[in-house]
């Protein structure tokens, strides 16, 4: 398969997982935007969006999504910026370029518990994928676990 062929269904299945969170309470200019700009949002400030571009102060953000989809072939379609404890941490929800997965990531998105890319912008060293636990808050994600 060509790499512009897997990003068009890469894209398509981004739309479905953003589908499944706007019926969960996301708000639906999220997906909206992402459809008709490919602009993806992150949530921070237990749910707050923010648009995910670099004329939004959010440039090392946007640096390490476009790090993640080329290092990994894969497309970001939300994200989730966390304080921790341990450190800031932003929560990458993802298409991967493995298309036998998907049926059982939506599962695991509408179970909130999405396997995600967790760049640990504090100590990256510590980034991991992993499941988290995510539920909508004031339009937007947050994570819980």
């Amino acid at each position: 398969m060509e790499n512009n062929e897997l990003k068009q269904m890469q894209i398509e299945e981004a739309k479905k997982r953003l589908g499944i969170l706007v019926k969960q309470g996301l708000m639906q200019e999220v997906k909206d935007t992402f459809e008709k700009d490919g602009i993806a949002y992150y949530s921070c400030n237990g749910g707050i969006l923010y648009w995910l571009t670099e004329n939004n102060n959010c440039d090392h953000l946007v640096e390490v999504v476009k790090r993640f989809e080329e290092e990994r072939n894969s497309l970001v379609y939300k994200a989730i910026l966390s304080n921790t404890t341990i450190g800031e941490m932003l929560s990458l929800l993802y298409v991967s370029p493995h298309i036998e997965e998907w049926s059982q990531d939506k599962e695991e998105l509408k179970e909130g518990l999405p396997l995600v890319w967790v760049e640990n912008l504090s100590d990256p060293h510590c980034s991991e994928f992993g499941c988290i636990g995510i539920k909508t808050s004031m339009g937007g994600l947050v994570r819980i676990a």
